[in-house]
């Protein structure tokens, strides 16, 4: 959406989508994935959710370093993503 509303030049929009296409599923895909299967644990695990916990908002690296994403930080612990998920 930031492309779509900004006044950046086409040919710089085609960079960045270029730049971003070698990690795309390491800092999107993966990152998505591991928090549906944490979600999913701690729900059968018969726990509530934590406070500020969004089940539909997107999990990447960035949000992952954000530290006012609390709520998803007690789901899916940076530590574990970082080197569980992301470091192999």
């Amino acid at each position: 959406n930031t492309y779509k509303v900004t006044d950046v030049p086409l040919p710089f929009k085609y960079a960045a989508v270029a730049l971003f296409l070698p990690i795309w599923k390491w800092f999107y895909y993966a990152p998505n994935t591991y928090k549906e299967l944490k979600t999913s644990e701690w729900v059968k695990s018969g726990r509530e959710l934590p406070e500020g916990y969004d089940p539909q908002a997107a999990v990447t690296v960035a949000s992952m370093l954000d530290p006012s994403r609390s709520g998803i930080r007690k789901v899916v612990k940076p530590s574990e993503l970082f080197f569980d998920v992301l470091g192999p």
